[in-house]
């Protein structure tokens, strides 16, 4: 019972079960609502590209224009205030408001000159932790496996598995990623998705979308080589079979992203899934640094409306629907 209610507070934190922080994290998971006794799952129907799509369509009903492959390589700077993007190419966006989803360090201390920002500021910021805790792997399926004692139509299985051991072997798990080894045993949970959500994957298939715990950004020894890559991923296998008799007979397609690869894919430094650790020093007003816990940054017309910003992961996107109300509130102010 106390690994159960440990792991979901570990998914994604530099924590160990022992760590006291991590109690703090149980609340917002298993009081806002549940499904079969588990921690409730919101998930778009389309998947998460159905939802990008559709809050596309809203800004480009609305006039608004989506460029991709624009990076923005600095903030132009007018009066000592954000008034637009240069991006790579010398093109120069003009913008009353400039809102980054950027961690907070990719924010400023790439954006900027360091010399324009408030004292000590760039410091604070250089000193937020980031870490990469957390792998990613989606397993493709021709059909649902038998998992030991879970009838296959159980309704507890939308809110997904734990696949961990006793706390005894997260801790030794949380000791190896502190090693910077790939741990023997890591903490796995699994959301199958297509459960609720059929499209998905093609009729009678099956997602497993695996986020493996404490699997370090760097290893102490070496690079974390194709070699290295495959002995995670069957050790992962090992574990899911352990517990789904012939899981690797339903693979159809694999895909493994370790803490490196989503830094390089989605620009989360070292990895982090919420864009700065969650410990109580880097939460509520400390976030995402002392002295400035809103969403209007330092820099006047600059607003920070990624997960660097509170809740962090605490609740999906509420970084972001505070930063609009914020921005929201200093427009009604000027225009008064």
């Amino acid at each position: 019972m106390r690994a159960h209610l440990a792991a979901p507070a570990l998914i994604g934190r530099a924590l160990g079960p022992a760590d006291p922080t991590g109690a703090a994290f149980l609340p917002a998971q298993w009081m806002t609502g549940t499904t079969g006794g588990a921690p409730w799952r919101m998930s778009p129907k389309g998947g998460t590209q159905a939802l990008a799509d559709c809050l596309a369509g809203v800004v480009q009903a609305r006039g608004g224009d989506i460029r991709f492959h624009a990076e923005v390589t600095d903030i132009k700077m007018m009066d000592k205030k954000a008034a637009g993007v240069i991006l790579a190419d010398g093109e120069e966006i003009d913008a009353g408001i400039v809102l980054s989803d950027l961690d907070i360090k990719r924010s400023f201390l790439s954006l900027f000159q360091w010399s324009g920002l408030p004292d000590g500021f760039a410091r604070d910021v250089a000193n937020v932790r980031m870490d990469g805790i957390v792998a990613r792997i989606n397993f493709a399926l021709k059909g649902l496996p038998e998992i030991n004692g879970v009838a296959s139509d159980n309704p507890a299985l939308s809110g997904g598995l734990m696949i961990g051991g006793g706390l005894h072997a997260m801790e030794r798990a949380y000791e190896d990623w502190l090693d910077e080894r790939p741990p023997s045993a890591p903490l796995l949970e699994i959301a199958i998705p297509t459960l609720e959500d059929p499209s998905l994957a093609p009729e009678g298939g099956h997602i497993f979308a695996v986020s493996a715990q404490y699997i370090p950004t760097e290893l102490h020894d070496g690079v974390w080589s194709d070699v290295r890559r495959k002995a995670l991923m069957q050790t992962v296998k090992d574990m899911i079979s352990h517990h789904a008799h012939g899981f690797e007979d339903h693979i159809v397609a694999e895909e493994l992203r370790l803490p490196s690869d989503i830094e390089d894919q989605a620009g989360y430094t070292r990895g982090d899934p919420f864009l700065g650790q969650m410990s109580l020093d880097q939460m509520f007003f400390n976030r995402p640094v002392p002295g400035f816990s809103g969403y209007e940054s330092p820099i006047k017309n600059f607003y920070v409306c990624s997960a660097s910003g509170h809740p962090a992961g605490l609740a999906l996107g509420a970084a972001g629907a505070n930063a609009a109300q914020s921005i929201l509130g200093s427009l009604k102010g000027r225009r008064s």
